[in-house]
């Protein structure tokens, strides 16, 4: 390791007049800048607390003010009113009709109901119904009784009609007589009336309006009143104290939104009306203040920054001069000579020459280390990589980088930045890895995926040991990445080729067996078929020894069948091969099937014209049969929809075009680790004597038979999808290239 000496200025230097140092400078303006900016701040917060306390408090009180007044202008003609028809019934007792239409042109001038009744609740009339008719019982709420009690005029709180449901209020008038009452004139309305007045005051909808009865009931407010009436006010809102009409409050509502509250108390009802406006609209006259404040500011600024300029013109030059040298040792250029009267540029300028002869000394000898241990790493594709605790910096290698997919010049080393490189189902590991990193946890290697920037996944070897200074303590981590991507590949390539070795050997051997099996039990089903057949024919027709023999003829054909599939599975059976239109061999056995499947199920057949195949066309129509009836058994009596595609392709390094034959359904699925063992003979998730186990395989047969490729693709949950690739027939005509097709 190199180690530089420190270095010894002199400290005489030449001296013409005398010097001022540059922190006399800085200090002495600073201060003055300083002054300045306190007084602006205080001038702002004096003018901007006074403004925010008489504005503020003034207009929402005044609004709150002028909507109390409009609430109790609508009481007042509505006790007007009452008390008006109160004296026409004085004048015309006799005539109850006559009352009744009076108080009915009373009720739809005002847009309420009246209610007559006597003290007991009795209802007299109701402008709702048509005089004469049977009357409801009375809805008044619970100050009617208040009222009656009083002997006075009262305006309810908000209550809910028993006839409709609606919210609404009442006032009740008492009528007295022989200093009793005995009667009640009442005239109600529905809230929609308080909601309309607040609405006429053309409020801005980003305010809070409302009234609230004596309860603290939700009865208006100017805009959607259908959500919050009839709510009740939590025992938290503010409100005016007792003994007092009005208060102002400063509050933070349910959004977190600061706001103005002002609360007036109606004369009439005891109602609050409550307007909240947001502290920032509220405001929004004072930034005609502001501005003026910050002109003043600027004006103080600018006379500090002229100041300032005066004083420091001095020092602009040398400074230009040093910063050009300073940046010159970026390109290790050497740095000249800065003439100043300034005894610390002078000393600045000495240092940055002496640095520079240092720099570039060092940077030789680094840039040769570098690019030695560039080219280690890229021959052995390891990159590297380092982070200092004490500073935060992180360092990669170029093969690091490219490792990575990244690129030194838009990418910056982190731990944060790591973890976003990191595929999204290994970033806890990812973190875990961060945080052991910084607790000084010892971490074994491990294998990562990581994401390139152009989606490419690669899986990276990472390994770490932490950094440790003089005196113990951590003080970084270093560590190597190696991307191991390819060798994991061929692994998986390798296990995959046992795997298939393995079945194709368990599959050569059960159809060896298999088909030994079917020959003979063939062979010993064929006089039983024939020899039943024979004697059912000479029984009568529906006696009951022939349908004894027909069920034994039934049985026999059902073995003969399944044998069939056995032989087929083991390839004893001989195929007749032919060019086959696969479309129509699709089309066809969709027709035959589609009576065998549920009509909860719907077939889609999406098949055009397609080249013909070499092969089998029982077999293939088989390999259909045996695919649709998995799949309808998968989807079960649920509704659900299987889809037959059939479509040409080309295959890939030019070997010619092949057919893509798919059945999809939407059944229940399967999870991989029965996908990878589906085409196992025997193997089925069928309940006891539903299934044999043998359909996929003997699919799977056909198609490796046929010179094609079959393959899985399932989920739990959302079905599942069999897809089958063959190569198309030779050319016409050319009947040693079919004979070399069928013995390949």
């Amino acid at each position: 390791m190199t180690v530089i000496s420190r270095l010894h200025f002199p400290k005489v230097w030449p001296v013409r007049r005398p010097q001022w140092r540059f922190r006399s400078y800085l200090a002495a303006w600073a201060g003055v800048c300083i002054l300045l900016l306190v007084a602006l701040f205080i001038f702002i917060v004096l003018q901007f607390a006074g403004m925010q306390q008489d504005i503020s408090r003034h207009e929402i009180l005044g609004t709150a003010r002028a909507t109390a007044l409009v609430v109790d202008e609508g009481l007042r003609a509505g006790i007007s009113d009452l008390k008006i028809l109160t004296a026409l019934r004085a004048s015309k007792h006799e005539d109850l009709a006559r009352f009744y239409q009076e108080c009915k042109a009373v009720a739809e001038a005002d847009g309420g109901w009246v209610h007559f009744a006597w003290a007991s609740g009795e209802t007299i009339l109701d402008t709702r119904q048509e005089f004469g008719e049977i009357l409801d019982p009375a809805e008044l709420g619970s100050d009617f009784d208040q009222a009656v009690a009083s002997k006075q005029l009262l305006v309810s709180n908000l209550y809910y009609g028993s006839r409709d449901r609606q919210p609404q209020f009442a006032i009740h008038l008492p009528i007295i007589e022989q200093d009793q009452v005995r009667y009640v004139l009442s005239i109600s309305f529905p809230v929609t009336v308080l909601a309309r007045s607040l609405t006429a005051q053309h409020l801005p909808e980003t305010w809070t309006v409302g009234i609230s009865d004596r309860a603290r009931t939700i009865m208006a407010r100017h805009y959607r009143a259908e959500i919050f009436v009839g709510r009740r006010l939590p025992a938290s809102a503010p409100q005016a104290p007792p003994g007092e009409t009005e208060a102002f409050f400063p509050v933070v509502d349910a959004g977190g939104v600061p706001m103005y509250l002002a609360t007036v108390r109606s004369a009439f009802a005891g109602w609050e009306v409550v307007i909240g406006i947001p502290q920032a609209e509220a405001d929004a006259a004072l930034l005609t203040s502001l501005d003026r404040i910050l002109v003043v500011g600027a004006v103080a600024l600018l006379i500090a920054i002229l100041g300032a300029w005066i004083a420091g013109h001095r020092l602009s030059r040398s400074m230009a001069r040093l910063s050009a040298a300073a940046l010159g040792l970026i390109d290790l250029a050497p740095v000249p000579a800065v003439p100043s009267g300034i005894r610390e540029v002078g000393e600045v300028a000495y240092a940055l020459q002496t640095a520079g002869e240092r720099l570039r000394d060092n940077d030789n000898r680094l840039r040769r280390t570098q690019e030695h241990l560039a080219r280690a790493q890229e021959v052995a594709s390891i990159g590297s990589y380092e982070h200092d605790f004490a500073t935060g910096v992180s360092i990669w290698s170029a093969e690091t980088y490219a490792i990575f997919g990244r690129s030194p010049e838009s990418y910056i080393p982190s731990g944060a930045n790591f973890i976003a490189c990191v595929h999204e189902e290994d970033r806890p590991l990812a973190k875990r890895i961060v945080e052991a990193i910084r607790l000084g946890t010892e971490l074994p290697g491990m294998d990562i995926r990581v994401v390139r920037p152009d989606g490419t996944v690669r899986v990276v070897h990472i390994a770490c040991e932490l950094v440790r200074n003089a005196e113990g303590e951590i003080s970084g981590y270093l560590g190597t990445c190696l991307d191991v991507t390819e060798r994991l590949q061929l692994e998986r390539g390798r296990h995959e080729l046992e795997d298939q070795l393995h079945h194709s050997q368990k599959l050569e051997a059960l159809g060896t067996l298999a088909g030994g099996i079917a020959h003979d039990i063939n062979n010993t089903l064929v006089p039983v078929v024939a020899l039943t057949k024979r004697v059912s024919d000479k029984l009568p027709t529906g006696s009951q020894d022939r349908m004894c023999l027909d069920m034994v003829l039934d049985a026999g054909i059902r073995i003969r069948d399944l044998v069939g599939r056995i032989l087929a599975f083991s390839r004893k059976e001989t195929a007749v091969w032919a060019a086959v239109d696969l479309a129509h061999v699709v089309r066809e056995t969709i027709e035959m099937l589609r009576a065998t499947v549920p009509t909860t199920i719907e077939i889609e057949v999406r098949v055009g014209q397609v080249a013909p195949m070499w092969g089998d066309a029982s077999q293939l129509m088989q390999v259909i049969t045996n695919l649709v009836t998995n799949s309808a058994h998968a989807i079960d009596r649920a509704p659900g929809r299987i889809t037959i595609a059939l479509d040409e392709r080309s295959r890939p390094a030019g070997k010619g075009d092949e057919l893509v034959l798919s059945v999809s359904d939407t059944g229940v699925g399967m999870d991989e680790a029965t996908c990878r063992r589906i085409f196992e003979p025997f193997f089925t998730t069928k309940q006891v004597g539903q299934g044999t186990g043998l359909g996929l395989a003997i699919v799977h047969g056909i198609v490796v038979a046929h010179k094609g490729t079959i393959g899985v693709t399932s989920e739990p949950g959302r079905g599942t999808c069999v897809e089958m690739a063959f190569p198309l027939a030779p050319v016409a005509g050319k009947r040693e290239a079919c004979l070399a097709y069928e013995a390949a």
